[in-house]
């Protein structure tokens, strides 16, 4: 049977592995989700939907003399940055392709979240990004959404790992819908709870035994 990537997260691609699709976008929202590569950042996501505003999401992780406490914390772009925009043909004649927005201002929002739950959705987080590996057939496509995970592990250093618009069922679709309740607690989103996040955390944990 042929392994489904929906099952696990595919490796994040490299120039230097001939990647060709990387570019400006992905160094652009490397610098406007800068505060995401913090040192109390314990996991994190960035989310690129298809002709919305790419948002990240992440777990802050902070160790006080009185214990481990995490809060949910997403910064979303107020606008969608594209990758492919219209250029134009200054008098001498040669193309000029106007500059991505490194710089836009963000909408951000953070919540605290128990402790054990956060300790608990940053191992599940650990579990499916320690399974990522390559698919045996083509894992993305070009509407939807793409998800880029990844966190650091003591003593391994950053790992990452992604998926596109995985199906809810899939042990990829229930870390995804983990992460978009995270993302609605955090802007208060109707309909989103904490007992929905644990549900879906225990989801994931029991799907992972």
């Amino acid at each position: 049977m042929i392994p489904r990537a929906e099952d696990h997260l595919e490796p994040q691609a490299s120039i230097l592995g001939g990647a060709w699709n990387i570019g400006k976008e992905d160094l652009a929202l490397r610098e406007a989700f800068d505060e995401m590569f913090a040192r109390d950042i314990a996991v994190r996501v960035m989310v690129t939907p298809a002709f919305f505003p790419q948002y990240a999401l992440a777990l802050r992780r902070t160790t006080p003399a009185s214990g481990t406490t995490y809060r949910i914390f997403a910064l979303t772009l107020t606008k969608w940055l594209q990758s492919i925009e219209p250029v134009t043909i200054d008098k001498s004649g040669r193309v000029k392709a106007p500059p991505l927005p490194w710089k836009q201002k963000l909408n951000r929002c953070e919540t605290p979240i128990k402790d054990g739950l956060g300790e608990r959705i940053t191992e599940v987080w650990r579990k499916m990004l320690m399974q990522t590996r390559y698919s045996a057939q083509y894992a993305g496509g070009l509407d939807g959404e793409f998800y880029d995970f990844s966190m650091d592990v003591r003593g391994l250093g950053p790992i990452s790992g992604k998926v596109w618009s995985p199906d809810r069922n899939s042990r990829t679709g229930r870390l995804v819908a983990l992460a978009h309740e995270m993302y609605f607690i955090c802007t208060k989103e109707k309909g989103a709870s904490m007992d929905n996040l644990e549900k879906l955390t225990a989801e994931l944990e029991h799907r992972l035994k």
